[in-house]
C-alpha cells in the first residue's frame, strides 16, 4: 500500500506544486481566507470527499471526510498569513503536505479501511480555530491527528507551555494621587514576585501597554496586556486568580479601578506522543529525512495543545533550510523553492505512511491513547 501511495504522489507532483504555489501567493488575513479555503474545498470535492463548509460557524473553516469506518485519521490545514509580510511562517507548506497526503491515501482507503478527515483551521495567527473546535467536540471521535510545521530545524518530539492571555484595564479619577501607569507598575512588579512562589517554568511574557508611558503626561486610563505561561492551564488560571487579588489590593491601596479579562483564547500544554512520534520518525527516515534533532521544547503556545489533550497528535517541525531564519523574508523564499517541493513530497509520503501504519495496526492507536491518558493523569 505504501508503494501505491508513493507511486500516486509522483504522478500528481505538478498538482502538488500548483497547490503550494496558490497558497503561497494567496495572502489572506486570519478568518478572511476565502480564496484559500475555497480552493482546498473544491480540490477535496473533486477527489470524492464529502465537505462541510462554514464548519463550526466559521466562514473559512471546513471539514472533509472520506470513508465511514474506524480508525479515523485527521489531517489539519492552516492557510492564514500576514498580507503585508507574506508567508513568513510557511503555512502553505503545512496545508500542501496535508492535502497531498490525503489525496494519496484516498486511492487506497477503501482497501485498507478506516477513514480520512481533513479539517481546515482558519485564524491560526489570531488564536487559532482549533481551540474553539476542541471545545465543540470536533476531535472527540478522531483517533489521531497528523500535521507538520515548517521551521529551520527538524525535530519530532517537543512540548509547548500553556498560555493564558490577560488584559487589564486601569482607570482613576483625574484628581487621584496615583496614575494608572503607577498602578500598572505596581501590578507587574507584584506579579513577578508572585511567580517566584510557583514553578520555575511560570512566567509572564509579551507585555504591551496601551496608554501614556510618560509620567509627566497624566492619563486616567491605561490598558496592559500580557500572557501567563505555565506548565498547564490549571496553574495559569490559579495565577490569574492571584492577579485579580493583586488588582483588588491595588485598588484599595492606590484608588485605581480595574477590569481584568482574557485577551484571547487560552492554549493548553502540547502533549507530544512518543508512540506516534517514533512511528513518524521511522517513516521520515524511510522517506529521506534523516537528520532529526532531539527533544526540543518551545517557549511559545500552540493551539494544537488543546487538541493534544483530547486525541494523540503529531506536529513535527520540518527544516526548510538551516540558514533561512523562521519568520523572515528569506524563509518566504525557502517555502517556495524547488527543494521545498521535494521536501513536501517526502513529508506527504511519510505522513501517509504513518496513517497506513495506524490503520493497518490499530494496536498502535491504542498504545498512543494509553500514553495520552497517562499524561493527562499526571498531577
Amino acid at each position: 500500500m505504501k508503494q501505491k501511495t508513493a507511486s500516486y504522489l509522483s504522478t500528481i507532483k505538478p498538482d502538488i506544486i500548483n497547490i503550494n504555489t496558490f497558497l503561497h501567493n494567496t495572502l489572506e488575513e486570519s478568518y478572511h481566507e476565502y480564496k484559500s479555503s475555497q480552493y482546498l474545498i473544491e480540490l477535496l470535492k473533486t477527489n470524492s470527499f464529502h465537505v462541510i463548509e462554514n464548519f463550526c460557524g466559521m466562514e473559512t473553516a471546513f471539514k472533509a471526510e472520506l470513508g465511514t469506518s474506524y480508525p479515523k485519521i485527521a489531517f489539519l490545514c492552516e492557510y492564514d498569513s500576514f498580507p503585508l509580510k507574506g508567508q513568513i511562517l510557511g503555512t502553505s507548506f503545512t496545508s500542501t503536505v496535508s492535502i497531498a497526503s490525503v489525496l494519496a491515501l484516498s486511492k487506497i482507503i477503501d482497501t485498507i479501511g478506516g477513514s480520512l478527515t481533513v479539517i481546515g483551521c482558519p485564524g491560526e495567527l489570531k488564536g487559532g480555530s482549533k481551540v474553539s473546535m476542541a471545545k465543540m467536540g470536533v476531535f472527540d471521535d478522531i483517533d489521531a491527528v497528523l500535521m507538520v510545521q515548517p521551521h529551520n530545524h527538524t525535530s519530532i518530539n517537543g512540548s509547548s507551555p500553556a498560555v493564558l492571555p490577560i488584559k487589564i484595564f486601569l482607570s482613576c479619577e483625574d484628581s487621584n494621587h496615583y496614575t494608572p501607569l503607577e498602578g500598572c507598575i505596581y501590578i507587574i512588579d507584584s506579579i513577578n514576585i508572585l511567580l517566584k512562589s510557583y514553578c520555575k517554568d511560570c512566567s509572564i511574557d509579551n507585555i504591551k501597554i496601551d496608554g501614556s508611558l510618560n509620567p509627566s503626561i497624566l492619563k486616567n486610563t491605561l490598558e496592559v496586556k500580557f500572557s501567563i505561561k505555565s506548565v498547564n492551564l490549571d496553574i495559569a488560571y490559579n495565577i490569574k486568580d492571584k492577579i485579580e487579588e493583586i488588582c483588588s489590593f491595588s485598588k484599595s491601596l492606590l484608588n485605581i479601578d480595574y477590569k481584568i479579562h482574557l485577551n484571547n483564547v487560552p492554549y493548553d500544554t502540547l502533549f507530544y506522543n512518543n508512540t506516534l512520534n517514533r512511528l513518524l520518525a521511522h517513516n521520515l527516515k524511510e522517506c529521506g529525512i534523516i537528520h532529526l534533532e532531539d527533544i526540543k521544547d518551545y517557549n511559545f503556545g500552540l493551539s494544537l495543545g488543546n487538541v493534544s489533550h483530547i486525541v494523540p497528535c503529531i506536529r513535527p517541525f520540518i527544516s526548510l533550510s538551516n540558514d533561512k531564519i523562521f519568520g523572515t523574508s528569506d524563509f518566504i523564499e525557502a517555502s517556495s523553492s524547488s527543494s521545498c517541493i521535494d521536501l513536501i513530497m517526502n513529508c506527504a509520503q511519510a505522513l501517509s505512511n504513518t496513517a497506513i501504519d495506524l490503520i493497518e495496526k490499530e494496536s498502535l492507536i491504542q498504545e498512543a491513547k494509553i500514553e495520552l491518558n497517562n499524561l493527562k493523569a499526571r498531577p
